[in-house]
């Protein structure tokens, strides 16, 4: 796969947001494809299988956990499942257990940098298609491998979530299953 060519979906129900990634991926030559709800963004994943789905956490139709997770459940067997990139104004730990889990490559918490994402992108592509153990967050104990960012707590106060983990994961469905769970290696 050419880096600089990869295809990414985003899929975020804000205008602006939609607007303002799109325009920045497409400047640094990736190829875009945008989705304003969840159950459109999975469409467009089936429909352009995309290398990277940049996806906002809270949107209507489908939530963008409950999007990946149908997208493991309906994608084609003989294609790779795409990275994914989970967007999020609140701090949150999908369930390990959850199908779509597996393929989360980042957790970004918004605010985020441009150079931040950039670089959350080019690791996901890089590392897509590869093997490697799930790291746990310390703090949460979620199999989510990288939250970067800015996020207020329930009392308003800013919390400042940097790079937790990072590792590469293997994105193919039939190899995740047959790995061992966690708890069977314990």
């Amino acid at each position: 796969m050419d880096l600089d060519r990869a295809n990414i979906l985003i899929v975020d129900d804000e205008t602006p947001v939609l607007h303002v990634l799109g325009t920045k991926l497409r400047a640094h030559g990736y190829e875009v494809n945008a989705a304003r709800d969840g159950r459109a963004g999975l469409d467009a994943a089936l429909l352009h299988q995309p290398d990277l789905i940049i996806t906002d956490h809270s949107m209507p139709r489908l939530n963008g956990l409950e999007m990946i997770d149908r997208l493991v459940e309906d994608y084609p067997p003989h294609r790779e499942l795409p990275a994914v990139l989970l967007l999020t104004s609140r701090s949150i730990s999908p369930d390990p257990e959850r199908p779509g889990t597996a393929h989360i490559s980042a957790v970004m918490l918004k605010p985020f940098s441009p150079r931040d994402l950039l670089g959350q992108i080019e690791l996901a592509l890089a590392l897509r298609g590869e093997q490697t153990a799930e790291l746990a967050d310390p703090l949460t104990g979620s199999f989510i491998d990288t939250a970067i960012g800015h996020a207020p707590d329930d009392d308003g106060h800013d919390l400042r979530v940097d790079a937790l983990a990072s590792a590469p994961r293997n994105r193919n469905r039939d190899a995740d299953a047959a790995a061992p769970r966690r708890s069977d290696a314990a």
